[in-house]
């Protein structure tokens, strides 16, 4: 992950340079985050509609995706792992060309797999005719 937030941290470098309000660190840390939150959110609502006929609210997706952001706000910030990661100039097998290649890659694969999850969550919706559940993080558990 470090080699990830090596790269991200120099694009907004790069877009630092345009717009000084732009914070490094933390955006690096947002696009990480909103990029794994994604990826998860999209896989467990897609293993949820097939093996359990349920589908995750909208508001509870979003609540998982920030979770998943403060996690990484917390080990790239908190645990300072950014600033080593910079310090280190971390590289893919030494190679610059590799780490942007790693990055764009892991960067597609996350929004690739949160559209596909989507289709595929659903054709199931489809199939089985709208009879899925839909859990409601305010409706099912607070009640209100």
């Amino acid at each position: 992950m470090g080699v990830i937030y090596y790269q991200f941290y120099l694009l907004y470098q790069r877009i630092h340079r345009r717009f000084p309000f732009v914070n490094n660190r933390l955006e690096a840390t947002w696009a990480i985050g909103i990029s794994q939150g994604f990826m998860f959110t999209g896989i467990l609502n897609f293993l949820l509609v097939k093996y359990r006929n349920l589908c995750l609210d909208k508001n509870l997706l979003f609540a998982l995706a920030i979770v998943i952001v403060l996690l990484n706000v917390l080990y790239f910030d908190f645990y300072k792992n950014g600033s080593r990661a910079i310090k280190k100039k971390s590289l893919f097998l030494g190679s610059k060309k590799a780490s942007i290649v790693i990055t764009v890659l892991f960067f597609l694969t996350c929004t690739i797999t949160y559209l596909i999850s989507a289709i595929k969550v659903k054709n199931y919706f489809d199939l089985r005719g709208g009879s899925i559940e839909y859990f409601s993080l305010i409706e099912d558990v607070l009640h209100i």
